[in-house]
């Protein structure tokens, strides 16, 4: 790298990316479902504890809110006295460093009144040439080891100018990155070494929003699968605390879920009425049976207004999408049609559930659905007395359902076979 485009990477520092200041619209933890805000206070006081700083790491799979949460306790911090600056860590992995975003964002995100910001940026500067330099000079070793002395200067200038920044505050400053799980694997754990090693200075926090089995992951693939990636990554995190999850274990004890699904249903144009009332209903229940993300059930409903308006059947296309979102693989073996041992699989997902369910309402759905698979692999002309349940638009608001044993015509056996194939059509081509 030239002198001038080192110069050039410095000038930019401040404004990497927009203003991180307003974290959420409105008050931090507005339409809080989870009660999240409770686990955030928790934390607070934990926090409010840990003078010395430290690296915490938030950790809970893909699309279980780990944003929201991170966004919204970093603004309930804010209103609570404390600097915050909040990192999206995927947006930026292009830069060359990690230590040039984190030091950019924490002296463009902090207040400058008293002029201690300036300082911090001018001995960032430094560490960056020092940094640039470096990689230069990797095959002149005479020229590395005559830098070597002022690298190492200029590292600790920096650490010292922070901690001097940092020392000052009333209340401790923290740091936010979201996204670590999803950049570059270089990038990741490069940016994880530079906070020890230049960002671990008395009163800074960095709270870390990833999904640690995947940062695992990009450990075994850089350093070998030999390695002992929780140990490696406990080398650089202080804490690990597991975000609550944002769905149900105890089904229809808790109205959580169907809170989110209204909560989200909401944000579309639907008829308040009908299919859509029926959809929501029923998609309360499969979302919480199969333990559905909060990120799981926002593309759920995005298909079923991609298949909108649906006149029939939205009862079954509620666990259809289900299926389509919970259980991929067994959606695509199920709408290739004639595996029964697909259908096998999907009884058997579904028994334990309804052994668990004792309200009358889900537990005649479940009665349904697996009625269903069951029809499947016995062949629908052979039904019998067990199958009790017509497949037809089912609310429970209708008349007694007849028997599938009267359904005595091929064209009907026909449809029904096909069903499930018609239903995955109308949410095919999207993911």
């Amino acid at each position: 790298m030239t002198e001038a485009s080192m110069d050039k990477q410095i000038k930019a520092l401040p404004p990497l990316v927009l203003p991180t200041a307003n974290f959420v619209n409105g008050r931090a933890f507005a339409g809080d479902l989870f009660q999240r805000k409770q686990h955030a206070e928790r934390l607070t006081g934990y926090l409010d504890r840990l003078r010395e700083g430290a690296v915490l790491a938030i950790d809970a799979p893909w699309g279980e809110g780990k944003t929201w949460f991170g966004r919204n306790w970093a603004a309930y911090l804010q209103e609570a006295g404390h600097k915050v600056v909040f990192i999206d860590a995927f947006e930026q992995d292009y830069v060359e460093d990690p230590f040039l975003l984190i030091a950019a964002e924490i002296a463009d995100g902090l207040d400058d009144s008293q002029g201690s910001v300036r300082g911090l940026r001018e001995k960032a500067a430094s560490v960056i040439k020092a940094i640039c330099a470096a990689d230069d000079a990797s095959t002149w070793i005479e020229k590395k080891l005559e830098d070597h002395a002022k690298e190492k200067a200029s590292f600790q200038d920096f650490r010292n100018e922070l901690s001097a920044f940092a020392a000052i505050q009333p209340k401790s400053i923290v740091l936010f990155i979201d996204e670590l799980d999803r950049c570059q694997p270089t990038f990741a754990l490069k940016l994880i070494e530079r906070l020890k090693h230049f960002f671990d200075v008395p009163n800074l926090i960095v709270v870390l929003l990833i999904n640690r089995d995947q940062l695992h992951q990009a450990i075994r693939g850089m350093h070998g699968p030999d390695i002992d990636a929780a140990t490696y990554l406990g080398k650089f995190v202080s804490f690990f605390v597991a975000l609550p999850k944002g769905t149900h274990d105890d089904f229809l004890g808790s109205n959580h879920v169907a809170e989110y699904v209204e909560h989200v249903f909401n944000r579309y144009d639907f008829d308040d009425s009908g299919g859509p009332a029926i959809f929501k209903a029923f998609f309360s229940w499969t979302a919480a049976w199969f333990n559905l993300s909060v990120r799981d059930i926002e593309r759920a409903v995005a298909l079923y207004a991609f298949a909108y308006p649906v006149d029939q059947h939205n009862h079954l296309l509620a666990y259809v999408i289900t299926l389509k979102i919970g259980k991929p693989d067994l959606f695509r073996r199920l709408q290739n049609g004639g595996d029964l041992n697909a259908h096998r699989e999907a009884l058997d997902n579904l028994k334990p559930i309804r052994t668990r369910t004792t309200v009358s309402q889900p537990h005649r759905y479940l009665a349904l659905l697996m009625e269903w698979h069951e029809a499947h692999i016995n062949g629908f002309p052979m039904n019998g007395d067990a199958f009790a349940l017509l497949l037809r638009e089912h609310n429970h608001r209708s008349g007694e359902p007849l028997a599938w044993r009267d359904l005595r015509h091929d064209e009907l056996w026909d449809a029904q076979r096909k069903l499930f194939q018609s239903l995955a059509e109308r949410i095919d081509g999207t993911n």
